[in-house]
């Protein structure tokens, strides 16, 4: 699904980049590029689910990286590190996986290593890694 996230993401990043709307969100979802098969019901609604609930979530999903990232705000954060974090946020927050959560965030670090700047990876682990702990700190609590 590595592949489905990075479409995820870039258009997650052409939203925030270009003010647009997201009247057809698969616009990007170039298939044949990716081997993707667009009638794939389940690859189509995680690719879905990524986009529209990061989105439907933004204000949350900004308020949980603003608390994290002390020292950023989110006008300062460049914005395909602001597109990851915020897909990731999602992910760790709003979707239940087969796998661990440790797998979203190894999943960012090599969108971040790919797309972001030559730091980006390391900022992100950082953020999505406190996230996760303290999700898992507030579990333990309960």
């Amino acid at each position: 699904m590595h592949e489905v996230r990075v479409l995820a993401f870039q258009k997650i990043y052409s939203i925030d980049i270009n003010q647009s709307a997201m009247d057809d969100i698969f616009d990007i979802f170039n298939i044949e590029d990716k081997g993707l098969d667009i009638e794939n019901e389940s690859i189509k609604s995680f690719y879905s689910s990524l986009v529209n609930g990061t989105f439907d979530n933004l204000d949350y999903i900004d308020s949980l990286i603003r608390d994290i990232s002390l020292n950023w705000s989110l006008d300062r954060m460049d914005k395909v590190d602001l597109a990851i974090l915020r897909m990731g946020v999602y992910s760790l927050k709003f979707q239940n996986f087969e796998s661990s959560k440790r797998a979203v965030i190894d999943e960012a670090i090599l969108i971040a290593k790919k797309y972001g700047s030559k730091n980006s990876y390391k900022f992100i682990n950082g953020i999505l890694d406190a996230l996760l702990k303290n999700m898992e700190s507030c579990i333990e609590k309960k």
